[in-house]
This record gives C-alpha cells, structure tokens and sequence, in this order.
C-alpha cells in the first residue's frame, strides 16, 4: 500500500498527528519501495525487517 501516493499522504498525516518518529514495516520487495519513499517524503525513520516468500 505504500507504494501508492494517496496511501503515503494519509500514513504520513497520521504519523505526524500522533507524533510518531519511527515506523517499522514488514514486507518484501513492494514493502520496502514504499517504505523508502515514505521515509524520503516525511523524513521519518524507517525500518524494514524482510517478511515475504519471494524466491
């Protein structure tokens, strides 16, 4: 979900309504291309930790 742009604006609103300076996410390859982009475009620190069956 992350990948898409929508997603990303309404996750970073909420993070910065709550005050949240830190997200860890689990996922694969799509997980963490949304992740980065997220981290770039809110400037929060982020953590991927690999969850995903990709071969």
């Amino acid at each position: 979900e992350f990948e898409q742009e929508e997603t990303r604006k309404k996750c970073i609103e909420i993070l910065k309504s709550k005050k949240i300076e830190g997200l860890i996410a689990i996922g694969g390859d799509g997980t963490y291309n949304g992740l980065q982009k997220l981290s770039n475009e809110a400037a929060i620190q982020c953590v991927g930790i690999p969850g995903t069956i990709d071969k």
